[in-house]
């Protein structure tokens, strides 16, 4: 049978473009399917905006402090508007430049919601529907915002409406202390609102050290906001005057209910895959995800699934690594394989956090509590000595020990993700805790601290 491509990739996002770029690089006929804006979250409605509001309140912090260091100014005011207006703009571009990357690669740009018809074809929804087949179909449709089941719920902002709010909100509430939580309550706190975060279990971030996560809920308390541990919200009103909160807590002397001008329903994403025609085509979904193999394979042998649509880890680079090794499988020397262990990860909030590798309940876990050695120190870093707002730094590593394999490394503090990403690359290639001690640091730096530890 002849197809009209080799690869058809459904999701113009991180993954897909990834998969639909390499898949040129091998001479395949390639195209991607869009249904929306090339780029997916992380360009449009996630990773880069953000990233921009974060820029915007560490201004806000640097003006803060900077009497302390002998600066005497005016402090300036921040105009809502022109920085969303701002961060649209270099969206737009960031997007312009995407579909002519593609384009330049040999890519073809398909417009439409897609779903599955059969094996080979996919049905293109739109302005002009029409039928496409491809020999191979890579899925890479992502995922969205959860809702929780409440009284009120529509009331509640997402993560991708925090870009379009027309004003900054004074009174801010984030319902989930996750990652996406945390980093919009530490941004909004640090230009100017009241915030206030409620976590049903006692510490944010799940999932991540427990060092790690009680060092930047008391950082985050410090810079006053407000936490509020083992508590859930139960239904969201709309007032006059805002919106009431209706709150229960598993633990005593916490409010029953709290007044907002906004607040985030931050509780997780989930896949995208409703309408995807994965039953016309036999694709099994488990637990609300399409089920994949160690090589993104579906249960069809012709269809992959990357990203956020499976139930892996649901981070860009992943994303990217698992649309390349897909290719790479089918027309490479070798099968590829994604190496999860060692991908670092980062929460954006300040003061900033990172990580890679285990963290220290995972550590004890695998290889008992005789078998792994922690080292982890606090201090203050030069930059706060002159303020009395600096959260301090927290340095962790984790290592074998009987290997001397440093088995995971956690750090809170000013430049912890591009510190934590430099070291990703000796962990990953298995450097040793005398390795480290043996490497001469730059001083006066934070990371230098790190190689001090041993």
């Amino acid at each position: 049978m002849a197809f009209d491509y080799d690869v058809l990739v459904i999701g113009g996002g991180s993954g897909g473009m990834a998969a639909s770029k390499r898949a040129t690089v091998y001479g395949k006929r390639a195209a991607i399917v869009e249904q929306a804006d090339f780029g997916g979250t992380c360009a449009n409605r996630g990773c880069i905006p953000k990233k921009l509001i974060v820029y915007a309140a560490d201004v806000a912090l640097t003006l803060k402090s900077a009497g302390a260091f002998g600066w005497e100014s005016a402090t300036p005011e921040l105009q809502w508007s022109t920085l969303t207006q701002r961060i649209q703009s270099h969206v737009g571009s960031i997007q312009q430049s995407i579909a002519s990357s593609l384009k330049e690669k040999g890519v073809t740009l398909l417009r439409g919601r897609a779903h599955l018809k059969d094996l080979h074809t996919v049905i293109l929804e739109g302005d002009q529907p029409q039928e496409v087949t491809a020999e191979t179909i890579i899925l890479a449709v992502g995922g969205k915002p959860n809702r929780l089941d409440i009284p009120g719920a529509e009331h509640a902002l997402v993560s991708s409406d925090m870009f379009t709010l027309k004003q900054r909100p004074q009174r801010f509430a984030v319902m989930g202390g996750g990652y996406i939580g945390v980093e919009f309550s530490s941004m909004l706190a640090a230009l100017g609102s009241e915030v206030t975060v409620i976590e049903p279990s006692g510490l944010i971030l799940s999932g991540f050290d427990h060092s790690l996560r009680q060092a930047l809920q008391t950082a985050l308390c410090d810079r006053g906001i407000q936490i509020l541990p083992e508590t859930v919200a139960k239904s969201i009103e709309k007032t006059g005057d805002g919106l009431v909160l209706s709150l229960k807590s598993d633990r005593g002397g916490l409010p029953d209910t709290l007044a907002v001008d906004q607040v985030l329903m931050a509780v997780g994403r989930h896949p995208n895959i409703e309408s995807l025609g994965l039953e016309a085509a036999g694709v099994e979904v488990k637990e609300g995800a399409i089920a994949v193999d160690d090589y993104s394979q579906t249960t069809q042998e012709n269809i992959y699934a990357v990203g956020d649509c499976t139930d892996r880890l649901p981070l860009t680079p992943a994303a990217i690594a698992e649309g390349k090794a897909v290719i790479d499988t089918l027309y490479g020397d070798e099968p590829v394989q994604v190496e999860y262990q060692w991908i670092p990860s980062a929460v954006f909030a300040r003061p900033e956090s990172a990580t890679v590798g285990l963290t220290e309940s995972e550590a004890r876990k695998k290889f008992g509590d005789e078998g792994i050695k922690v080292f982890s120190t606090q201090f203050q870093p030069l930059k706060h000595q002159f303020t009395e707002s600096g959260a301090p730094v927290l340095l962790k590593l984790i290592i074998d020990s009987v290997t001397k394999r440093v088995l995971g490394c956690h750090m809170m503090g000013e430049h912890a993700a591009d510190t934590i990403q430099a070291a990703a690359i000796a962990i990953k290639d298995g450097i040793t805790s005398d390795k480290i001690g043996a490497t001469i640091g730059i001083h006066p730096t934070t990371a230098e601290e790190l190689l001090d530890l041993i």
